[in-house]
């Protein structure tokens, strides 16, 4: 039984030579490593050794011969115990002789002595005597007892780790390599991908010699390795924008991927021994190693984040359904719509509520894994919680759900989705921060105004001393009667010396630049007491505003502004030209 080497031992040491033929040299050397490896799978020292040795050092190949080796001996220990069954032999007989066969053949092949010396072995016959018997049965059921202990749980260990997916099988090659026909596909062969080991892309062109040397090396590898490794390849010159995302500069260029973020990379076609290291790391998802630093293309981490960042957002939103930005929007509107807008203290909280569900988002966006949990219990969730009630719901949305233990959790992997409701809130923040200011602008200018007006009302007082116009020398002038424009004429008369800044109004023209609003606003008296930070604020911020321009006129004394307001000609427009601009 143990001699027998069917069809089924041989294809595996078949397989695992084109493995060790794919992965690494011909005479690579078996390292301790990788014999503990096997080992602890549960499988025999000794077996995992040889295994590791037959196979080149590689682990995969190894288990694949072991656990092929091990299914070859049950079904030949079956045939054997049937045999004797049907030449007249117990079951239970030959069950224990044909495995007591077995035990010594696996000493022997070993190098260990047998069990039992030859004197012992040559005492054990049948007797009615009951001494004999006794010490025959208590020598017998020991070595059996001893012997099928260690081996019930390896066996056990074997069974356990095939059923988790350790013991890989080759793999056909429609379920491990894909090419990639559109952008859209990226998203269920790449990120979306759950199961062991990582997911290589190869990135390739038709006429690219040293990428039809790489591309049957990878498939076959692929499939070797039983689902541990997935290839996807992408051809640049049918997806170009993915070849931009991920910066290739040379081909063929291969970028692995863990868990949806981009771990490793090498260009060209390496040496065997780093194609077999690359390869191994990739199947046991090793994190990155050291960078070389003569590999002028291995990607740094930050390069590898940001690549993983463009290209998921590309390939999230060519994988968005029809329709599907729209829906979420129009779900969107009402949470939004029920917030306050304005000044006070409901409006600030409800812009900082907003802000706090953007920064969830943005999170979210950059690192599903480490941001894809939102704490509920959290005071910061509570507080936006309080201002925002639509906030559970906004998030549910975007694809987060409730946990048992009191957390929202990101359920997809598409951060297109999140980036519409991102898009959503910092559009509702902004419109809630201009109507702030507006209503803000708006008070601010009515108490503006209002201090404007108790200056003209009271101008009466001011008005009664002006009469004394006879006391100014008038010269060979028409004298002024006394009368009505007697005020008028001496407020004139009394401000041209004082005006003499307004005539450089010309410099103060209002540029062609200059806003209208802040014209006419300016113009009215509105503005007078705003300060350049005020209305910059306003209208847009444009350091080149109107008020800016008005140095010359701000000069002014409080009484001849005052007088202004007293002069019926201030917005009289039928002087000249000029005082059109002006006004």
């Amino acid at each position: 039984v143990v001699g027998a080497a069917d069809a089924k031992v041989q294809d595996a040491i078949a397989d695992a030579a084109q493995v060790g033929e794919a992965l690494g040299a011909d005479e690579a050397p078996v390292s301790q490593e990788a014999i503990d490896e096997v080992a602890k799978a549960g499988w025999d020292v000794g077996a995992a050794e040889a295994a590791v040795s037959q196979c080149n050092g590689n682990v995969t190949a190894a288990l694949t011969v072991l656990e092929a080796e091990e299914a070859t001996i049950r079904a030949e220990f079956e045939k054997g115990v049937e045999s004797m069954c049907s030449n007249g032999w117990d079951a239970i007989v030959a069950r224990q002789a044909l495995y007591a066969q077995y035990l010594i053949d696996q000493r022997r092949a070993r190098g260990e002595p047998d069990p039992t010396p030859d004197a012992e072995l040559m005492a054990l016959t049948p007797t009615l005597k009951a001494a004999p018997p006794a010490k025959a049965e208590e020598k017998k059921p020991a070595p059996k007892a001893k012997a099928a202990a260690p081996k019930a749980a390896p066996k056990a260990k074997a069974a356990d780790a095939a059923d988790a997916g350790t013991q890989p099988k080759k793999a056909k090659k429609a379920d491990v390599v894909f090419e990639v026909e559109s952008v859209a596909q990226l998203q269920e062969l790449v990120f979306d991908f759950k199961g062991p080991g990582s997911v290589l892309v190869d990135v390739y062109a038709d006429w690219c010699g040293p990428c039809k040397q790489l591309g049957p090396v990878l498939e076959e590898a692929a499939q070797s390795l039983g689902g541990y490794i997935r290839l996807v390849k992408v051809n640049s010159d049918a997806l170009p924008a993915v070849s931009q995302a991920l910066g290739v500069k040379a081909l063929p260029s291969v970028f692995r991927f863990s868990n949806g973020v981009i771990e490793d990379n090498f260009v060209g076609m390496p040496q065997q021994d780093a194609l077999q290291r690359f390869l191994i790391d990739s199947a046991m998802s090793k994190p990155n190693p050291v960078k070389n630093p003569d590999d002028q293309y291995k990607l740094s981490e930050k390069d590898r984040l940001a690549m993983t960042k463009a290209l998921r957002l590309m390939v999230g939103n060519a994988a968005l359904g029809p329709g599907v930005r729209t829906e979420m929007e129009m779900k969107f509107s009402p949470l939004l719509a029920a917030l306050p807008l304005g000044p006070g203290e409901g409006p600030e909280a409800a812009i900082k509520a907003v802000k706090t569900c953007a920064k969830y988002l943005t999170n979210a966006i950059a690192d599903a894994g480490k941001f894809g949990k939102i704490p509920t219990k959290a005071a910061a969730f509570a507080a936006a919680e309080a201002a925002f009630p639509g906030l559970r719901e906004y998030l549910t949305i975007c694809g987060f759900e409730p946990s048992e233990d009191g957390k929202l959790v990101l359920t997809h992997t598409n951060p297109a989705k999140l980036a519409i409701g991102l898009g959503s809130a910092t559009n509702w923040i902004g419109k809630a921060s201009k109507a702030k200011q507006d209503a803000e602008l708006k008070e601010r200018v009515i108490r503006l105004s209002k201090q404007k007006a108790e200056p003209k009302a009271d101008a009466a007082p001011k008005a009664a001393p002006k009469p004394a116009a006879p006391k100014k020398p008038t010269g060979a002038g028409p004298k002024v009667a006394v009368g009505e424009a007697a005020p008028k004429a001496k407020a004139k008369a009394t401000a041209s010396p004082k005006a003499e800044p307004k005539a450089a109004a010309p410099k103060a023209k209002p540029s062609p630049k200059a806003d209208g609003k802040n014209q006419d606003l300016r113009s009215a008296g509105l503005l007078g007491g705003m300060t350049d930070g005020d209305s910059n604020e306003y209208f847009g911020g444009d350091s080149t505003v109107f008020l800016s321009g008005e140095s010359e006129e701000e000069e002014l004394s409080d009484e001849a502004k005052d007088e202004a307001w007293e002069d019926d000609d201030f917005f009289d427009d039928d002087d000249d030209e000029d005082d059109d601009d002006e006004d």
